[in-house]
């Protein structure tokens, strides 16, 4: 198991469910942190051009692929049966990561995942409102307009800032997005009840009195002076030492790929102050005129909530203001989704250390999530042979490489995700290429192959990617399928056993080993033991009278 984090604290182990999980199943437990999160820093925040170059997507993807290689070529010399997990940001990339390298993973275990970069994400407070009472939602309008009331006085603001401990640098707009987080986070992460009762109960402290307090409750005095929420602060390098640890790397994502500007609207709990200008213009006073989140362009590439991946199980808490970001419905046995449906089921809660007084719907989707990973991870790996005619053979000869990455594309889109070419021959007299690949079958997968298998005989309509590169190879001759059927000896696999297979042996070598050595001291014992019966012998014949 590959644990993708994201974030600060300490770095350790996997643990939680995934560590539990893993354990049960004696799997090796890997934990990666990922580039300028946490503490690895390979420059420093303020060195701008560094975070444009090598903080994307595209780069957190080959840190993982460079990772998996190390630890497969350099420190256990054989190929591992990777189970990839991850959540929120890092569940996406494991998703995307099933999508770029196919094979890499057996497969994916997504929780909360954002998958779909968003520009105007109006959609995450319109969740928030959704999830509280009306009277919640009253007192926190009564709050926002009571606070634009204050901060029109100056009097009356600085006051209010020095009341509430918010650095005086802070603006108005900046201090209505920290407001407003303040209430996505407890509903995010299953603390909605106690941010209401604590902003609804009456008491002797006033409306604005009770909302702070809430804040200090739940998150902390260190909340209000949150870089985050300081536009001043996140652009101004003097102040970059409040950069660790305030999601400053997130942010610049956002900036550059993902967005999701949390935006208001009329009649939502957020100001419509905050809207895409606002964080448009934030993002640029930090890093440039150039940096734009080009979510279309993401969107094409990675899938959005279409990701093309398997063996992927995506789960989501019904009450987390992300999940509209996710993929939410079932896309084929090969991507399941998983809903725990509950008043407080808020972000990741799978990943969390199972208690006893976790709701039935989050006990439920924790089983159901470890018998599909269960299912994949115990997959057979299967041979099959694909057999191609037509003219196209000549000219295909010159363009191998080309020809080898479309067929492997469609096999990916059409038959299973996880199929792999490892060997290929043309023949040019009989014009046909004959393709041997494998995959992971299991239950889920079985029906789609059998019936896959049948159909394809003399039907080429799924080579989409194959007819488009032969196209450009100048070649209109139709390829068509001659044989595409199951190798009954299966390919011996060069790294045969698994993690299981690899501790189950250690154990009965160690096992042997202690035998051998039990033997070894018995041995000596008794040999010693006869050495010094001998010697008492000799010493007795020596004093014997004669």
């Amino acid at each position: 198991m590959l644990y993708i984090r994201i974030g600060s604290g300490d770095f350790t182990s996997p643990r939680g469910y995934p560590g539990m999980y893993g354990h049960e199943r004696n799997m090796l437990l890997f934990t990666l942190e990922g580039r300028y999160y946490g503490k690895s820093l390979p420059f420093p925040l303020t060195e701008t051009e560094k975070l444009k170059k090598y903080l994307n997507v595209d780069i957190a993807l080959e840190d993982i692929r460079g990772f998996q290689k190390f630890v497969e070529e350099k420190l256990l010399q054989k190929k591992l049966r990777w189970l990839i997990v991850g959540g929120s940001y890092a569940g996406a990339l494991a998703v995307w990561f099933k999508a770029k390298y196919p094979t890499a993973a057996l497969a994916v275990w997504s929780s909360s995942a954002v998958v779909e970069a968003q520009f105007d994400f109006y959609g995450f407070d319109g969740r928030v409102k959704s999830a509280i009472s009306p009277e919640c939602v009253r007192e926190i309008y009564s709050v926002q307009s009571l606070f634009s009331e204050l901060w029109e006085n100056e009097t009356a603001r600085v006051s209010f800032l020095n009341r509430f401990n918010i650095p005086h640098y802070f603006d108005k707009s900046g201090i209505l997005y920290m407001m407003a987080d303040a209430v996505a986070g407890a509903v995010q992460y299953g603390k909605k009840w106690k941010m209401c009762d604590l902003i609804t109960q009456k008491n002797d402290m006033d409306i604005m009195g009770r909302f702070f307090n809430m804040i200090n409750l739940i998150y902390g005095q260190s909340f209000t002076t949150s870089c985050i929420y300081s536009t001043e602060c996140l652009s101004n390098s003097t102040m970059s030492n409040q950069w660790v640890g305030t999601g400053y790397a997130w942010f610049y994502q956002s900036c550059s790929e993902l967005a999701f500007f949390q935006v208001g609207y009329y009649n939502g709990l957020r100001s419509l102050e905050l809207n895409t200008e606002y964080f448009v213009n934030q993002c640029r006073s930090a890093f440039g005129d150039s940096v734009f989140p080009d979510v279309f362009r993401f969107n094409a590439k990675w899938g959005g909530k279409y990701p093309k991946a398997s063996n992927v199980v995506a789960t989501h808490g019904s009450s987390d203001p992300w999940i509209d970001s996710g993929v939410t419905r079932t896309n084929g046995p090969g991507y399941r989704v998983l809903i725990a449906n509950c008043a407080d089921c808020g972000r990741s809660g799978d990943l969390a250390t199972p208690r006893p007084t976790d709701s039935e719907a989050l006990q439920l989707q924790r089983d159901e999530l470890a018998l599909l990973l269960d299912t994949w991870m115990t997959s057979e790996r299967v041979s099959y042979t694909f057999v191609l005619g037509g003219s196209f053979i000549s000219r295909a000869l010159l363009e191998k490489e080309k020809l080898m990455k479309a067929i492997q594309s469609d096999l990916h889109d059409f038959f299973d995700h996880s199929a792999e070419i490892h060997a290929f021959e043309f023949d040019s007299t009989s014009e046909k290429l004959t393709i041997n690949f494998v995959f992971y079958a299991n239950r889920m997968n079985k029906e789609h192959i059998s019936s896959f298998s049948r159909n394809i005989r003399n039907n080429s309509s799924f080579l989409l990617a194959t007819k488009k590169t032969l196209s450009n190879f100048g070649v209109e001759d139709e390829a068509l399928v001659i044989a595409f059927e199951r190798i009954s000896t299966p390919i011996i696999d060069e790294n045969p056993m698994n993690e299981n297979e690899v501790i189950y042996l250690l154990r009965y070598m160690g096992f042997f080993l202690l035998f051998l050595i039990s033997c070894a001291v018995i041995a000596c014992k008794y040999r010693n033991q006869k050495n010094k019966n001998k010697n008492k012998k000799q010493f007795l014949f020596h004093n014997v009278k004669v």
